[in-house]
């Protein structure tokens, strides 16, 4: 407000150094610094909204002030720092403020914490159904909407992704679920199905004696209500296959296995086996099990 006055009225923009000289009566002189220090205002940052299950944690964040207080504190684990972990049990909006070092200046900011209840599938119980059957999927769901589906094994579903697929039956085994709602909340669940062949009967022994006395020397499929065998296949305990055999017809002792292994009888021991077989109604369905030679 003056240059020649003893109390002039600054008013800076920015930082500024003043520097200041007095001379008394005699024309003695004597210089000084002031520094004005100007603080300016400024912007926060804030961690972006989130959603979480309940029971889970979401990490707040905040930047450009010098103090923080976030509210409401009751689900923080501290309310008075720029990083504050949230465990809220509903959807909850937090508001932060923030100071600089001088407490000229302040900004506030928001942060909503979505908190989503896990969802339960069910899938019904374990099934037992003949081989060519189409089983509707249907799963019973609560604390839905369900966002995403995924449904494995995906092989003989008519989707994978959408909520009410169809299975084609053809061998035993199982299909799981798992829903995810949009808050990121997972459930899983599994049905058990047990399949077999209508009006077949598969027979496969667990022991065989290949010594040519003619009583049980070779080891084949039997069976009734099948029309052919697509694949017969023996393996060792290292799961070498020692014996293979396909598109045959079942019941034939010419297409069995003598128990030899590279041109020689195999030693007592145990094997497994494999067989795919063509049902009467059309159907693949696959057979597996242990077999042992007895000498």
């Amino acid at each position: 407000s003056c240059t020649t006055c003893p109390t002039p009225l600054a008013s800076p923009t920015v930082t500024t150094p003043y520097v200041v000289t007095g001379t008394n009566s005699v024309g003695c002189t004597s210089t000084d610094t002031v520094v004005v220090t100007v603080i300016q205002p400024f912007s926060m940052n804030v961690s972006p909204s989130d959603s979480i299950c309940i029971g889970q944690s979401a990490n707040l964040m905040a930047s450009g002030a010098s103090t923080y207080t976030w509210t409401p504190s009751a689900t923080l684990n501290s309310g008075g720092i720029s990083n504050p972990v949230a465990t809220p049990t509903s959807t909850t909006t937090y508001r932060v403020v923030g100071h600089d070092g001088f407490n000229c200046f302040s900004d506030t900011a928001f942060v909503i914490i979505g908190v989503g209840r896990y969802p339960t599938v069910n899938l019904g119980p374990d099934v037992t159904l003949s081989t060519g059957t189409e089983l509707p999927l249907n799963t019973t769901i609560t604390n839905g909407p369900i966002r995403d589906w995924v449904w494995t094994p995906s092989e003989d579903l008519s989707c994978d992704d959408c909520p009410l697929p169809i299975a084609t039956i053809r061998n035993t085994g199982e299909f799981r679920v798992l829903v995810r709602t949009h808050y990121g909340c997972e459930a899983r669940d599994t049905i058990k199905v047990k399949a077999f062949c209508h009006d077949a009967q598969v027979f496969i022994p667990n022991a065989f004696t290949p010594d040519n006395d003619g009583i049980n020397d070779i080891l084949m499929v039997r069976g009734t209500g099948i029309v052919s065998v697509k694949t017969f296949r023996i393996f060792n305990r290292w799961g070498e296959v020692v014996f293979e055999r396909s598109s045959f017809p079942p019941n034939n002792p010419a297409y069995g296995w003598d128990g030899k292994v590279r041109g020689k009888v195999g030693g007592p021991d145990v094997y497994v086996y494999t067989a795919e077989v063509i049902c009467t109604n059309g159907t693949p369905f696959f057979y597996k099990g242990n077999v042992s030679i007895i000498k």
